[in-house]
């Protein structure tokens, strides 16, 4: 009994023994095709295979898109619609379309065992029917929340359970949800599975009649004792509240389970829908409620606070006059402050203009300073090459004294000896004439006493001669002093006239700095009676702000 169960248990989730015999129902097919159509009709991207026939259904299965887009419609989000090749060309494309499907439903808590995306390619039909069931299913149980003793991990949001598949866990909730609507609308019914509790219609027809608690629809219903026209009339009351979805009055009648289950789902979720919007509609009812309470209380005191406003508004038409006034006057007050900071302006423009000629004035007495001083430098260098020729000079002529004093000495000497020489001669004129007469007497000792005159007027013209050689040198000495004196005269004339040049420079320097000195003394006194006008034009500025 345990392995029965066992393998019964197994062979819901392993695709190796989901249909041992390999049989496909056509109803199935159907009911999931249109619930495809339903759901993905809006998708752009699958255009070319919607609407899905029975016929067609493996073949639009074959490419991986169509299951992406169910794998996402049940639980959003799960595959990346980037990662989808939504351009099918080659076989490759396909498989990783199918390889991302079937991660996806693995993701979503879908068991795959012993099944292979070449099966979904090859449009295995018990294996790819079997894959949609199950995508399907688990986004009908999303809805559903786990009571009782089941524990909420157990939910849709929690599909990773080792112990057990959660949408078993899900399909009990959904069970125990079917139980405690039956128990609210007095059914005296108690399901215990989607198959052969719901064959009869009652508990579908009660469920239903729990959309608007009529119970009457339903007891109406249960009186046709006739079950396929029953199961029928069961439909139609679904369509009524556009539910009507996988189930056919075969299905039900025939106690299909998987069809019978997703066809409760689809009861439970619009169920849920209804009691979160009839909660909403009651949240708003209250809302208006309070709304319109707070509407009469302000009704109420309308009129007094309309009178409060028109007094408050008189009041401030009186501020605003009051504030419009002061606004005038502020722009009086503007404009004059504008004339005086223009006026302002004028005399800071006229300061900095002052400010620069002091500035270019203050420069040339610093030029004319230096020129002062590279003529006070010429001058004294001047004044001590002048004082130098007059010292040469003095020098100079002191030699030249000298040398003339000697001059006149050796003039008195060649005079002396000139005399000498005359008085010579004439002692040798008269020595000649007794010379003559002593040659008439042929004596021998007369002619050696003759012989000495003649040796002294020898020593004579020797002595005289070197006279004449001193003379002529101190001569030659005294014209080379007279040539030199003339060249410190000519170098002193050049000297005084470079002195008497620099000296005109030096006065025309001093009257170039005294012009300047006058400038700038003229540009202080106007700088400073601009100061003046500024500093009273900000006082009368200041009081003028501090009387306004």
């Amino acid at each position: 009994m345990a392995t029965e169960k066992k393998d019964k248990k197994q062979s819901k989730f392993d695709f190796s023994q989901s249909a041992p015999t390999h049989f496909t129902s056509e109803t199935e097919i159907a009911a999931y095709a249109n619930w495809i159509n339903t759901q993905l009709a809006a998708d752009a991207d699958l255009a070319a295979v919607l609407p899905v026939s029975t016929s067609s259904f493996f073949n639009a299965c074959a490419d991986g898109i169509l299951l992406c887009k169910l794998v996402n419609n049940s639980v959003p989000g799960t595959i990346q619609e980037k990662q989808i090749n939504k351009v099918v060309k080659t076989p490759i494309h396909k498989l990783e379309n199918i390889q991302r499907a079937l991660a996806g439903s693995v993701k979503i808590g879908v068991q795959v065992h012993n099944l292979s995306a070449e099966d979904i390619l090859k449009g295995t039909p018990h294996l790819v029917l079997g894959l949609v069931w199950q995508v399907i299913k688990v986004g009908l149980l999303q809805n559903v929340v786990p009571t009782g003793n089941e524990s909420a991990s157990s939910s849709c949001h929690d599909l990773t359970s080792h112990t057990e598949p959660s949408t078993q866990s899900l399909e009990r909730a959904l069970l125990k949800w079917v139980n405690s609507t039956l128990k609210k609308q007095n059914a005296q019914l108690h399901v215990s599975n989607f198959g052969s509790d719901l064959k009869d219609g009652a508990a579908l027809a009660y469920l239903i009649s729990s959309f608007d608690d009529n119970v009457s629809q339903a007891e109406e219903i249960l009186k046709e004792q006739d079950i396929n026209k029953r199961a029928e009339l069961v439909l139609q009351y679904a369509q009524q509240y556009d539910c009507r979805h996988f189930a056919s009055a075969a299905d039900i009648v025939d106690g299909n389970k998987n069809l019978n289950l997703a066809f409760v789902a689809v009861l439970h979720n619009l169920k849920v829908s209804r009691d979160k919007a009839q909660q909403i509609r009651i949240q708003l009812e209250g809302a208006k409620e309070n709304a319109e309470a707070a509407l009469l209380r302000v009704n109420s005191s309308r009129e007094v606070e309309s009178k409060k406003l028109k007094l408050q508004l008189n009041d401030a038409r009186e501020e605003a006059e009051r504030l419009r006034q002061e606004r005038d006057q502020l722009r009086n007050l503007l404009e004059e402050f504008k004339e005086q900071a223009q006026d302002q302006e004028a005399v800071y423009a006229e300061n900095g203009k002052l400010l620069e000629k002091l500035n270019a004035l203050e420069d040339e007495l610093q030029q004319s300073r230096n020129i002062n001083d590279q003529v006070t430098s010429s001058f004294e260098s001047i004044t001590d090459t002048l004082a130098q020729v007059v010292s040469s000079e003095q020098d100079v002529s002191k030699q030249l004294q000298l040398q003339n004093n000697r001059i006149i000495e050796l003039q008195a000497e060649v005079d002396y000896y000139k005399q000498l020489v005359r008085e010579l001669e004439d002692d040798n004129r008269e020595l000649h004439k007794q010379l003559a007469a002593l040659k008439e007497t042929d004596s021998y000792l007369s002619l050696h006493n003759l012989s000495a005159p003649f040796t002294s007027l020898n020593n004579v013209s020797d002595n005289q001669e070197d006279l004449a050689q001193q003379l002529a040198a101190s001569k030659a000495l005294s014209q080379s002093l007279q040539y030199e004196l003339l060249a410190l005269q000519s170098d002193k004339d050049e000297k005084s006239q470079e002195l008497e040049q620099a000296l005109q420079r030096a006065e025309r320097a001093e009257e170039k700095v005294q012009l300047s000195t006058e400038s700038l003394a003229q540009l202080y006194a106007q700088t400073k009676l601009s100061k003046g006008d500024i500093s009273n034009k900000s006082t009368e500025f200041q009081k003028k702000q501090e009387a306004d």
